[in-house]
């Protein structure tokens, strides 16, 4: 990684040393600084708001974004989001409390609103593409296996070699929710299509060149024919909701899984993942605006 491609709190203080910088820079990404009536807006003195020199006309660039009404100083923000970013394999709530000096429910709250920002591309894989579900999340301790089995959450992840990852919670309807989702995600010409003996994936072969490795036999790789990247995804996955969250229930499973398909997807370059993440930010911001 060149030293292009890293950013740290170094980069970041330099970037953003105080909130005036922070909240300029948000103004900056969102609105034009120069009025419809030909005066400049400026930011007012003790305020997050900026005002047009001749009309008086105010503007709040922090409106709709996750920003508003936060009581949290926004280069506590931007710093939270450095932290996000930098965290390819989760942190926590009681890990951002420490490391901001805030309280575990502002923690909890910041990390429940950037994953909340994120969103998957929406361009279909193609090439030599992956496919395997598996369960996650929900509570086990003091359970019986039908409750914990209740409890956890069917996600499909499909994986293009060399590429992006898209990952969902599913229904639990076999093969009608397998095949929504390789149709949703995966595009049908020139894609050769990998999975394992999952009998959710037998009508795939009818749309894809779909090869599978049968796990049962113990055959996991035949010639270039494996789920290998997939499952090291997967495996990546459960070994931080177990050490790094614990448990992670039903409700915000989808979430968590958006910041780990952003990590995976943006994960050579840390700079341009937390511009990346800060845009995202501000463009949640922005389709609330739209939307109200």
């Amino acid at each position: 990684m060149s030293k292009f491609s890293k950013y740290g709190i170094r980069e970041l203080s330099r970037d953003f040393p105080t909130n005036k910088a922070c909240l300029e820079f948000v103004f900056n990404a969102v609105h034009d600084k120069r009025c419809s009536c030909g005066g400049v807006f400026s930011l007012r003195r003790n305020k997050k708001c900026f005002r047009c020199g001749r009309c008086k006309h105010e503007l709040s660039p922090l409106k709709g974004t996750i920003f508003e009404k936060s009581r949290t100083p926004l280069i506590l923000w931007f710093h939270a989001m450095l932290l996000f970013s930098n965290a390819k394999s989760g942190i926590s709530a009681m890990e951002m409390k420490r490391n901001l000096s805030v309280t575990r429910k502002c923690a909890w709250r910041i990390l429940s609103l950037l994953r909340s920002s994120l969103v998957q591309g929406t361009k279909k894989l193609s090439g030599i593409v992956e496919a395997d579900q598996t369960y996650l999340g929900g509570r086990t301790r003091g359970k019986s296996m039908s409750e914990a089995f209740k409890a956890k959450s069917l996600a499909m992840a499909a994986i293009e070699r060399h590429g992006e990852v898209r990952v969902k919670v599913i229904e639990n309807k076999g093969k009608v929710s397998t095949g929504r989702f390789v149709t949703d995600h995966v595009e049908r010409l020139g894609t050769r299509f990998m999975t394992d003996e999952d009998p959710g994936y037998i009508d795939t072969d009818k749309l894809y060149e779909t090869y599978m490795v049968n796990h049962t036999k113990k055959e996991y790789v035949r010639g270039d024919v494996h789920v290998n990247t997939v499952e090291s995804f997967w495996a990546h996955v459960k070994r931080c909701l177990k050490g790094t969250y614990k448990s992670v229930s039903k409700k915000h499973i989808q979430s968590y899984l958006n910041a780990f398909a952003f990590h995976y997807n943006n994960a050579h370059n840390d700079r341009l993942r937390f511009e990346l993440l800060l845009q995202l930010v501000l463009l949640s911001g922005a389709k609330t605006r739209t939307d109200s």
